[in-house]
């Protein structure tokens, strides 16, 4: 489970995927609700496709949400045991929340200018490195799993 329900209960960060991809942090036999998330500080964009469309609202939004949910919530009712189902119901409405949580989460301008600097945010050697722990303890702080 997860400490922040705005927020994935367990995320990694990669700059290249691994030798063997995804599956080096896929939730294996686990059902998929505990499926990782991955980011990458480093870019602008940390979570790929986390933006709202700027053609829907919050309200439209919500409703498209709530009509989905009600959709595979009956669909779900002939298929009891389909635990990715469900988990995607989750996915969808963990990636609602995240479009307002996640952002703050993720900016590290917020932090001082020593802190930025303590993670060596103002040399290039260690800019990406720098981010990515300080992204990390920010994460951590709001209760996201490594």
């Amino acid at each position: 489970g997860s400490e922040n329900t705005n927020l994935p209960a367990y995320v990694v960060m990669h700059g290249k995927k691994p030798r063997g991809g995804d599956p080096v942090w896929s939730s294996g036999f686990l059902p998929s609700v505990y499926q990782a998330t991955a980011l990458d500080p480093r870019q602008a964009k940390p979570i790929d496709n986390l933006q709202r469309s700027g053609e829907l609202t919050d309200p439209q939004q919500r409703s498209l949400l709530d009509a989905l949910r009600a959709a595979n919530n009956r669909h779900a009712k002939t298929r009891p045991f389909d635990r990715d189902l469900t988990a995607r119901l989750e996915s969808f409405e963990l990636a609602y929340r995240m479009q307002v949580a996640a952002p703050e989460a993720f900016d590290i301008g917020r932090e001082t200018k020593q802190t930025q600097e303590a993670y060596g945010l103002n040399t290039p050697e260690s800019k990406d490195y720098g981010r990515q722990c300080l992204t990390a303890r920010r994460l951590i702080e709001r209760g996201v799993r490594f």
